[in-house]
C-alpha cells in the first residue's frame, strides 16, 4: 500500500484477496465486494484507521465502486483481524 511508505508506518502487506457476492437474477450484479488484506507489523488501531482512510481516498477502484455497491475492507495484522469497515453505497441500488 503506497500510503505506508509516505507515512513511514511499521506495517508490511503480503496478500490481498478480493471476493464478490452477487445478486443472481435479472439485472443482478455485485452486491458486496470484500477486500481482505493481510499484513505484519506494529501499528495502533488509530494508525490503522488513518491508513485505511488515506488508502481509500486515493484508490481509483474504491472511488469508482463506492457509488454502487457495499464495499467491505478487512485488514489482518499479524494473522488477527484488526480492522473492518463497511461502506454502504452512496447511491442506492434501484
Amino acid at each position: 500500500m503506497r500510503v505506508t511508505y509516505d507515512e513511514a508506518l511499521d506495517i508490511q502487506f503480503s496478500t490481498v484477496n478480493v471476493k464478490g457476492e452477487t445478486l443472481r437474477s435479472a439485472n443482478g450484479g455485485f452486491v458486496t465486494i470484500t477486500q481482505d488484506m493481510h499484513a505484519t507489523g506494529s501499528i495502533t488501531p488509530e494508525q490503522l484507521e488513518h491508513l485505511a482512510d488515506r488508502a481509500q481516498s486515493i484508490c481509483f477502484t474504491h472511488n469508482t465502486l463506492k457509488y454502487g455497491v457495499k464495499l467491505v475492507t478487512v485488514i489482518h495484522l499479524n494473522e488477527e483481524e484488526a480492522f473492518r469497515r463497511v461502506n454502504e453505497p452512496l447511491v442506492a441500488r434501484e
